[in-house]
């Protein structure tokens, strides 16, 4: 089982606005929580003017990535969605596939208040065919664990997709290992997918939605929820994932990174040069900001509490 160290905690709690349940209360498990950098991690960036010259001699002559700040706020809006979407589902198992579940995942943590209790796995290149039985054997001692030996198995995975491949992949995984695994054989498994996609050329939605295919009532029951983007944003910004899958000896070895670097922050009113001592810091910061000012200003949302007290010491 992997572990990652989030930089994130929760700081606010908030309900929805109004208050959707009987009686007009709302219960602390329908809580979300806007994140917060830790104390000991913050202040992992500088911010420098650049004119619109300079900026494009840096992207000319640097190759440095231009990142826009209304990508990161339509991001954050998004995160919003997703954690009220999994404050309100239950499940037995929710799984990050490593790498694009990372970002999303560790934002969700905090966002549910740790109620997203995500299990990780490597699943880099997963789809790949010479890769599927390292998956699958991977996935078959953590579905085992978190068997709940009821009628009904209930499974979470949170992840991106650009070419939908990797999560049709997984899917047909899982229900390899169900058919297979005698314990499953009975069982009525319900795969519910959240998956974050971007709009760009890349992204083949068709093939996103092909996983629906898979479904078989009573027996592998496939529920697909997108959530779209206009950027994935670190997607394709290896230092910003914070995430290192590397091979030694045949074994795969899974561990943050917090390499520094820089690149251009686009804003309505110009661009800014951001240099960082830790690129996967940085954009936790530039994230939590976006989604706390988001939560703050949302008329469907209701500050109820303060829980940053809890975690600020934690670094």
């Amino acid at each position: 089982m992997i572990n990652l160290t989030n930089t994130l905690a929760p700081s606010g709690a908030f309900c929805a606005q109004p208050a959707e349940l009987v009686g007009g209360v709302n219960q602390p498990e329908n809580y979300i929580y806007n994140p917060g950098v830790l104390e000991y991690h913050r202040g992992s960036y500088t911010i420098e003017e650049r004119d619109a010259k300079a900026t494009s001699w840096i992207t000319e002559c640097n190759k440095i990535p231009l990142i826009a700040q209304a990508d990161i706020n339509a991001y954050g809006q998004t995160c919003i969605q997703l954690a009220q979407n999994l404050s309100h589902i239950g499940g037995n198992l929710r799984l990050g596939p490593l790498r694009g579940a990372v970002r999303p995942c560790l934002l969700m943590d905090a966002m549910t208040q740790g109620a997203g209790d995500f299990t990780f796995f490597n699943y880099k290149a997963g789809c790949q065919p010479e890769n599927a039985e390292r998956v699958k054997a991977d996935l078959r001692p953590i579905l085992l664990a978190a068997n709940p030996h009821n009628e009904t198995y209930r499974i979470q995975v949170v992840d991106t997709a650009i070419g939908g491949h990797g999560i049709n992949a997984l899917t047909s995984y899982l229900r390899e290992l169900k058919e297979k695994q005698p314990e499953f054989r009975k069982q009525k498994w319900v795969l519910d997918l959240h998956i974050i996609h971007a709009t760009d050329g890349r992204t083949d939605i068709g093939n996103i939605e092909k996983v629906k295919s898979q479904f078989c009532a009573g027996v592998f029951e496939v529920q697909l929820q997108r959530y779209v983007v206009p950027d994935l944003i670190v997607e394709d910004y290896e230092a910003a994932l914070g995430l290192d899958i590397t091979s030694d000896h045949g074994k795969i070895l899974v561990k943050q990174s917090y390499q520094p670097g820089q690149f251009l922050l686009k804003c309505d009113d110009g661009s800014r040069l951001v240099k960082s001592e830790a690129l996967v810091v940085t954009f936790d910061e530039l994230f939590s900001q976006s989604i706390t000012d988001e939560m703050l200003h949302n008329q469907n949302l209701n500050q109820v509490g303060v829980v940053w007290k809890d975690y600020q010491q934690k670094g």
